[in-house]
This record gives structure tokens, sequence and C-alpha cells, in this order.
């Protein structure tokens, strides 16, 4: 089941248990136009919106890239009842593109070395999960159900990792 970006609608955002808890890393592509950041942020946030984001459940890191990489949301940047869906949509707002061509090799090694470790605010003993999303230039983006993401479900390091573009 694939959906257009444009066609995402809370009806189609798929629930996690939320006892279930994972450190959640987001890569993804910000060396475009303004216009399409935009439509990332979106998307982005509404596969947040499925996550029970709290101090014992899902935290969220964001790396965006360009020609270079950044850490715009480590795994530790809210703590304790600041630790919120609606706080952690806030910080993905305020990403802004990044110049340059995508190198999205120096993002991964960014997740790697950085963010899915103790520094980066990666929890010990909880599954870590990589969600990588590019954008072609293509009009149109799409996301696959988790039921379908998972049959390209990829480990690397012990995170797993799912791939999302055009």
């Amino acid at each position: 089941m694939f959906l257009e970006l444009n066609d995402l609608k809370n009806d189609h955002i798929f629930l996690v248990a939320p006892s279930s808890g994972a450190d959640v890393a987001f890569v993804v592509d910000y060396a475009t136009t303004p216009e399409v950041i935009k439509q990332l942020k979106a998307f982005t946030s509404s596969i947040i919106d499925g996550f029970d984001i709290s101090p014992s459940g899902f935290h969220v890191g964001l790396i965006t890239y360009g020609a270079n990489a950044t850490i715009v949301i480590p795994f530790n940047e809210l703590d304790g009842p600041l630790l919120n869906r609606d706080a952690i949509k806030s910080l993905v707002d305020i990403a802004t593109p990044m110049p340059g061509s995508p190198r999205i090799d120096r993002a991964l090694q960014l997740a790697d070395q950085k963010l899915f470790t103790a520094e980066g605010g990666a929890r010990p003993g909880v599954p870590k999960v990589r969600i990588s999303i590019s954008w072609s230039g293509l009009a149109v983006n799409y996301f696959c159900s988790i039921h379908t993401v998972s049959q390209i479900e990829i480990t690397f390091r012990q995170q797993v990792a799912y791939i999302v573009g055009a």
C-alpha cells in the first residue's frame, strides 16, 4: 500500500504500540527548495504522530543533510514532561534547507558515530530505528505502510533502517 505524500491524512497513520519504545532517527535530504522542505517537514511530522513520544516511549532524533550533515535533534534534546510529540514536531519545523548536492554518506556516518551513541542520547537496551527520507526532485514522494516497509528492512550495526523516497 503506497500513499502519495500530498494525500497523507491521519487515517493513514500507523500507530505503534506505546509500551514498545525505540530511538527513532530521521535522516532527511534537505538539499532542496523551501517548498519541498515544507512538504518533508509535514511528512516527517505525520510519521511522528504515530509514535508515543515520552521518556519511556519513543525518542526522536533528526539529521538533515545536503553537502554536509547536521544533527538537528539529538535523542536527548528534551527530557521529562518536555519530551512530547508536539515539542518534537516544533523542533522539526525549525530545520532549514541544507546547501549543496546531497551526501547521504555523511548523514549516515553522523548517525552511526554521533547520534546513535550515549553522547547523542541513544538509550541502551531499546530498539534503534533509522528512517531515511530522500527527495529525488520528483513532484510526488511516497511512503509505505509499516507492513510494506518491513519487507525492505535493513539491519546495520543493530539499527533497523527504513528507506523512504521517490
